[in-house]
């Protein structure tokens, strides 16, 4: 038996690549061949190959192959003409909305990806089994019609133990609060919310305040642009927001252990990674309710049903400053991040692989 996985690229700290990395590995562990395969690879791995149609047009019905759906991509007919059994893990679709004002044909682009998923599950009779990997990504595949089977986001909790990279911690920890975001520079992830906020804090709680944006620039520059224009107009310098840029995983350590707080006014996320690994570091997180944020977060951080700026920099100078908050926070941050871990996603998923 192989287990081959389909994505629609291939990148260290993209979380799709990562838990599909992650994945790939445990196969290998149980003793089944197993590689991911994509057209674009954009960070070179053993375990990763050039997609190669006419090689998985050979496998058999005792292979199985996953199609991860992130963005449309030109093979759905082509997976479903495979003899290998077929798996779907959905990590949703960002709605299109979102980046219309930016870019019309990632939107556009968006919203194949969404006729993508209605196309599969149309043909369900052809496909051995659905995966969402939060109850708020299966759902989206349920209302559509699809029996659909929930296994968390598998993380590759090893990297986490990587030493961190001094840099960071020489440069922001400098008795400022440091308020940390993690995750791509794109409009669903409402970055423009933090910065308000922040401007609220620096002139009504403190002006000892920074927000660092660790996350890659390149993804939609004119996005990108807009939050920079909207530091400038609050008066808001570089060392108050800071755009990292994608960071290594060294250095990404770093940032979270320097962090007082983890912040996301995101308004849509299939999982969110990067709450578990606030909570992995003992960071609080302060997030707005959008998308499976409150699945994944739970009563492990406080999470805000309003975008107001003075609400969030009250509640983030309680935060802050309440030290048994603060203890408790960090303490249910833990126990969630342990108990995400103890559901060994990897360990389900290749069980139900088996039992095809």
């Amino acid at each position: 038996m192989r287990i081959i996985q389909l994505t629609p690229a291939f990148s260290t700290g993209d979380a799709i690549g990562e838990s599909a990395l992650a994945l790939c590995k445990y196969f290998r562990k149980m003793g089944t061949d197993s590689w991911i395969e994509t057209a674009d690879i954009k960070t070179p791995h053993p375990f990763v190959k050039e997609l190669d149609l006419k090689g998985l047009k050979n496998l058999s019905r005792k292979d199985s192959v996953i199609y991860h759906i992130a963005v449309a991509s030109p093979y759905a007919e082509s997976f479903l003409e495979l003899k290998a059994k077929k798996i779907i893990i959905s990590h949703n679709v960002t709605p299109p909305d979102f980046y219309m004002p930016f870019s019309p044909e990632i939107a556009e682009l968006l919203e194949k990806t969404i006729e993508e998923v209605k196309f599969f599950v149309e043909n369900r009779g052809k496909i051995e089994l659905f995966v969402g990997d939060s109850d708020y990504n299966s759902n989206m595949l349920r209302e559509l019609g699809a029996k659909t089977v929930t296994v968390p986001l598998v993380i590759d909790w090893k990297k986490f133990k990587e030493r961190e990279r001094a840099y960071f911690g020489k440069i922001f920890r400098d008795g400022k609060k440091n308020f940390l975001f993690v995750g791509r520079i794109v409009p669903n992830k409402k970055i423009e919310d933090l910065i308000k906020f922040v401007f609220y804090y620096r002139e009504m709680v403190s002006p000892a305040v920074r927000l660092i944006i660790a996350g890659n620039k390149n993804s939609l520059p004119k996005y990108t642009y807009t939050l920079y224009d909207l530091a400038y107009r609050f008066h808001l310098n570089t060392d108050e927001v800071v755009f990292t840029g994608w960071v290594e995983e060294d250095e990404l350590i770093s940032l979270y252990k320097l962090a007082d707080l983890f912040v996301s006014a995101s308004e849509h996320e299939g999982f969110g990674v990067p709450f578990v690994e606030a909570f992995y570091f003992g960071v609080p997180v302060l997030a707005y309710n959008g998308g499976a944020v409150k699945e994944t977060v739970k009563d492990a951080g406080i999470i805000l049903n309003t975008k107001r700026p003075d609400i969030w920099g009250e509640v983030a100078n309680i935060m802050v400053s309440d030290k048994e908050l603060r203890r408790k926070l960090v303490e249910k941050g833990k126990k969630r991040m342990k108990e995400l871990k103890s559901m060994e996603p990897e360990k389900k998923l290749f069980e139900l692989i088996i039992k095809l």
